[in-house]
């Protein structure tokens, strides 16, 4: 389906009807790429404002906009804020009752809806594929689409059948959105969807506002202290002092376990601070109720599992602290980038026990096969190393999702806060550069066969196997032994 509309006309949509006077980075090249009938891959960082490209799409092209969205509660937001807009929005979900979800497809049917949200497991469902196909549908949106790659941080196999689906549906043009996606999750997202010759636009994965850092314990003893010394102003050498204030507005504190939440909410509230706790296990009613006390700011700390966050669309987030290490950097970098979504200073803290590495690989088990699991592990080890850097941080999550930074030092992290700049320009010597490897070469191994390389830092290369997953090698030995070579493999277009 191909839609031409000018810049002018664009602008107009934009300005009118969402309120907004300038597209952001990224924002503009997805729309006219979707206007042009082209699949696109979407990288976007959160608060890049991802939903809005297929919102003002939608409302240029012809036919229904099918979005599939994973969480009820992201499908509500979105459709509280289009009705805020005035635009007409519906969805069709399992809290719905026969009749008001008939009403919704049949107002979709008769061209009085541009958009219909639903989630991956109702296009499984016979009855509705039935009637989806009366829908002119011309663009599918799939909304969190790491979920479709068994290497994603948080996979949900009704997403692996997608593609039939959108084929019974006449093969509408795709459109896959993330916030963050290894070349590895990127390569699945598109096989798995069969996306035809895609537009792969990635966008604005460094996200400057954020000050990274960790603060290593060795025992969960540790933990009350260390949290009581963030709020009662502890800094990292050489940092902003600005980092101070931010603990007085609102932020989230994540942990790995439903005990923890609720554990670490009452230390807040001994403290004086306005908090409570949100998990999975809580009463629908419980979850709703903090979930709207916070974003009202009544209540200015959650203290909350992986189950909170998708869908909180809440600007002002000043800072994210992880309780527990998580089992990947994608999961940690999507949740820590919760923080400063309205481009402003944020801060970002993991508390880091060597020791519970082994909880988080038990707990982001994907019980697959040998391959998948040894991936598994290979990623908890690049949150072992993110934790354990002695190096900027913020170059190192750069490199794990395959850009390159032109600076060598963001001084934006606790790292590159307390050394010097002649230090950081002398650890930017990177003596793996000059035996002529750089990330994103496509190299292959005498052993661990073909792979990408992820971060080139000092002496060593790290590198994303296809079968092996991310291994960490020796530059001296790789030369002595000539155990990599560099090979010759089409790359996926950023887009940049």
């Amino acid at each position: 389906m191909h839609a031409s509309v000018d810049a002018t006309v664009l602008r107009k949509i934009l300005r009118e009807r969402f309120g907004h006077h300038e597209f952001r980075p990224g924002q503009e090249q997805v729309v006219r790429q979707l206007l042009g009938g082209r699949d696109v891959l979407a990288v976007l960082p959160t608060g890049a404002g991802k939903s809005l490209v297929y919102q003002l799409v939608s409302q240029v092209l012809p036919g229904v906009t099918l979005v599939v969205s994973p969480l009820l509660a992201l499908m509500k937001d979105q459709l509280d804020s289009l009705a805020e807009l005035g635009l007409d929005a519906q969805a069709i979900n399992s809290l719905q009752s026969e009749t008001a979800a008939g009403e919704a497809m049949e107002q979709a049917v008769r061209g009085q809806t541009k958009l219909l949200y639903v989630t991956p497991e109702r296009l499984e469902d016979t009855e509705f594929m039935q009637q989806a196909r009366q829908l002119a549908v011309s663009l599918l949106v799939v909304d969190e689409a790491h979920s479709i790659s068994q290497w994603g941080h948080s996979f949900r196999p009704a997403y692996l059948r997608l593609a039939s689906a959108i084929d019974r549906l006449g093969r509408p043009a795709i459109l896959a959105l993330t916030a963050t996606a290894t070349h590895w999750v990127r390569r699945d997202i598109i096989e798995h969807l069969r996306m035809r010759d895609p537009a792969v636009i990635v966008r604005g994965t460094d996200r400057p506002n954020l000050f990274l850092e960790v603060v290593r314990v060795e025992d969960e003893r540790e933990d009350k202290p260390v949290l009581h010394g963030l709020f009662d102003g502890e800094l990292p050498h050489g940092a902003p002092a600005a980092l101070r204030e931010l603990m007085g507005s609102s932020g989230i504190i994540y942990t790995a376990t439903t005990r923890a939440a609720r554990e670490t909410a009452g230390w807040l509230k001994q403290w004086g601070i306005s908090a409570d706790y949100y998990h999975g296990q809580r009463r629908k009613t419980d979850r709703e109720r903090v979930q709207a006390a916070f974003m009202d700011g009544q209540v200015r700390v959650v203290v909350a599992t992986n189950a909170f966050g998708l869908g909180v669309d809440k600007p002002d987030v000043r800072f994210v602290i992880h309780r527990d290490v998580p089992g990947s950097v994608e999961a940690y970098y999507q949740e820590a980038g919760r923080a400063g979504r309205d481009g402003e200073i944020a801060r970002c803290v993991l508390v880091f026990r060597p020791g519970d590495l082994g909880r988080a690989a038990f707990l982001g088990s994907t019980g697959g096969d040998d391959e998948q699991r040894a991936y598994e592990r290979s990623r908890l080890e690049m949150m072992r190393g993110y934790a354990e850097l002695r190096a900027c941080r913020r170059r190192y999550i750069l490199n794990y999702f395959g850009e390159e930074p032109e600076w060598e030092s963001c001084e934006r992290c606790d790292v590159d806060a307390q050394r010097s700049a002649s230090e950081a320009e002398r650890l930017g010597q990177a003596p793996a550069a000059e035996a002529g490897f750089a990330l994103n070469d496509r190299v292959e191994h005498v052993s661990l066969g073909r792979g990408l390389v992820q971060r080139v830092a000092g002496d060593t290369l790290t590198v994303l196997f296809d079968h092996a997953g991310y291994k960490t090698l020796d530059v001296g030995l790789v030369q002595q032994e000539q155990l990599l070579r560099k090979v010759d493999a089409p790359r996926l277009q950023s887009g940049r």
